[in-house]
Order: structure tokens, then sequence, then C-alpha cells
């Protein structure tokens, strides 16, 4: 398969998603789960740490994100992951059964 054969395959899987409302029950069900795992507060705090830190008059948000990203995927709970994986690849299977 080429590059141009993969990113072809992508952009339909992508506009499947999208078409079959699944892209928005899927990014609602992560949601969900992560505010009931506290994600969410734990990142609240690590990010007001970060700016607590931040001593400098001018707070950049890219700055900030860019620091702040790698640790806040890092710290979604495997079992959260796991969930999404599966939903997922039952998307996926349904997609290729058509």
């Amino acid at each position: 398969m080429t590059n141009q054969d993969t990113a072809s395959l992508k952009a339909e899987i992508q506009q499947r998603l999208i078409s079959s409302g699944k892209y928005d029950e899927i990014y609602r069900y992560l949601q969900i789960e992560l505010m009931n795992s506290g994600w969410y507060d734990k990142i609240k705090l690590m990010a007001q740490d970060q700016i607590s830190k931040d001593k400098s008059d001018n707070i950049n948000f890219n700055k900030n994100l860019n620091i702040l990203e790698p640790q806040a995927l890092s710290c979604v709970p495997d079992e959260v992951k796991e969930k999404l994986l599966i939903k997922i690849k039952e998307f996926l299977d349904s997609v290729v059964e058509n």
C-alpha cells in the first residue's frame, strides 16, 4: 500500500467516522471517562502549578501547553485508553464489514 493509498483510506475512514456520528459519540465517551477518572482535575492542578512557577507577567499559552501536553497525555489512565481503543476497533470492524 502506497502513502497515497494510506492517506486516501485514512481520509475515507475519518469521513465515515464523522458522517456516522461515531466521532461525536466516541469524543463524548472520552470526555466522560476522563472526568470520572479525575483526569481533568489533575490536569487543572498541573496547569495551576505550572502557571504559579512562571514568575513572568506574560503567561504564554503555547509555552505552557508544550510543557503540559506530554504530561497530560501520559496521565490518561490505561483503563480509559483500553476502553477507547475498543470503541475505535468496533467502529473500524463495522466499516470493514460494510
